[in-house]
């Protein structure tokens, strides 16, 4: 799953960015294109058959890459109720996550 080590890879990304006047911006811009490499790929996950097991694989490497729950970023990239549906649903926090 490339998608999957990319959202692994943006920690190291966003840590080894170097500092300039530029570089809150940079790092808030990239931060949200993780976040909604996450949104994208669990909506992919609930519209398919693929089985829930990767689904938590996922969530379990999105959390360990700070990238879930998913913030407000995403909703302000894909503004409309719809988006702001689907990451209220995402960020469930369901038991057996």
């Amino acid at each position: 799953m490339d998608k999957l080590e990319a959202v692994k890879a943006f920690p190291f990304i966003l840590n080894s960015l170097p500092e300039s006047p530029n570089s809150k911006k940079c790092w808030s811009r990239l931060k949200s294109r993780q976040e909604s490499l996450v949104f994208l790929m669990v909506i992919r996950f609930m519209i398919s058959s693929l089985p829930v097991s990767e689904l938590k694989e996922l969530i379990e490497v999105a959390k360990s890459a700070d990238s879930y729950p998913l913030r407000n970023s995403v909703v302000e990239d894909y503004n409309g109720l719809i988006y702001n549906i689907f990451t209220k649903v995402i960020n469930c926090r369901y038991p057996d996550f």
